[in-house]
């Protein structure tokens, strides 16, 4: 051990900008020791680097992505595997807003058209499922809200002429490629719908206008014009006013923040 230190001492390290980098990877990205893979989650599919860290017959440490020889001494060895992600695309059509600078006021936001007293009760008594669902299915709770205002102002009964039913008004077809088995029970509804939602939010790279789309006019007439809204004029209304219930409740939820904070 001491001939080991004294070596240390003595060597002069440089460190090459690819060293660099491989120490920045140590500490900012998951590894796991002995060559196993890390558990972690990720929204694409992880790449594998292995990492070899080990310290030469002359006291010099290497951090490199290729093995010692078999026939160079080592002192020390380890091993390391580093996951690394791709995130997923940037949502192109989530809303935007304004930058508020210093001393500016937040904008007043337009109250949406206001719900019956009946809407609203509902709207209370199924917030905290709501909340659960979008957090299980990775969907914004305040995304969720609008649809299920637009689809049936929060009636768990709602039915339309084209047989949807509930509070996403889910076809039959739909809710069988779900496995929901009452679409009048709330729960058993939103889960479906919710799951829905998620796949094709996926299918479009995260692009919410899409995605209510093809919640609207089924996924395919989403595909067939080329991956932009069709050009049906009860999709389109469909797709801008839920847009506007949705950039409301946000909006709405960062004046709260901002007073809560200004209280304090």
């Amino acid at each position: 051990m001491s001939k080991l230190l004294n070596q240390l001492r003595l060597t002069l390290f440089k460190i090459s900008p690819f060293m660099l980098l491989m120490c920045y990877l140590f500490y900012a990205l998951p590894v796991s020791a002995g060559g196993t893979k890390a558990n972690s989650k990720a929204h694409s599919k992880p790449e594998t680097t292995t990492i070899y860290k080990y310290i030469d017959g002359d006291g010099v440490l290497h951090l490199t992505n290729k093995p010692p020889k078999k026939t160079e001494e080592v002192l020390y060895a380890r091993s390391y595997v580093i996951q690394s992600y791709t995130p997923p695309p940037s949502p192109s059509s989530l809303p935007s807003f304004k930058i508020i600078r210093p001393g500016e006021s937040l904008p007043v936001v337009k109250s949406t058209p206001s719900l019956s007293k009946r809407a609203s009760e509902r709207a209370n008594e199924y917030a905290a499922l709501i909340e659960m669902t979008a957090t299980r299915y990775g969907i914004p709770s305040a995304l969720l809200h609008a649809v299920i205002r637009v689809e049936s102002s929060y009636n768990p009964t709602a039915t339309s002429p084209k047989g949807a039913v509930g509070l996403m008004q889910l076809m039959p077809g739909t809710a069988k490629r779900y496995g929901v088995t009452d679409r009048t029970d709330p729960a058993d509804n939103l889960n479906g719908g919710a799951r829905y939602l998620s796949d094709l939010l996926k299918m479009f790279n995260q692009d919410v206008s899409l995605a209510l789309a093809g919640y609207n006019a089924g996924e395919n007439a989403v595909i067939r014009y080329g991956n932009t809204i069709p050009p049906y004029r009860e999709t389109k209304n469909y797709v801008a006013q839920i847009m506007a219930i949705y950039r409301r409740h946000l909006l709405n939820a960062a004046n709260v923040n901002y007073y809560q904070l200004a209280e304090k």
